[in-house]
């Protein structure tokens, strides 16, 4: 996952990698709509939804764990 550019995509519900210069290389597909996505020491994709649940897959995309993050009846701004 060095030197790759990963691209959280909500409407297929996918997270898409690609290579500096554009080329596709892999994609996996996600439970809920995805928007924002981090990569952590140990190539983890930390995935954050729509739903306001966390998605951590492992590389290649095998889904690790899955939490919500607050209460359904909160109210949060997504700004």
């Amino acid at each position: 996952m060095n030197d790759e550019i990963m691209v959280a995509d909500s409407k297929n519900r996918r997270i898409q990698s690609f290579t500096r210069r554009k080329i596709f290389k892999d994609s996996f597909f996600t439970n809920d709509e995805p928007y924002s996505l981090v990569v952590d020491i140990y190539y983890n994709v930390v995935v954050g939804t729509y739903k306001r649940t966390v998605e951590i897959y492992r590389r290649g995309g095998r889904l690790v764990n899955r939490f919500r993050v607050c209460p359904k009846n909160t109210q949060v701004s997504l700004r």
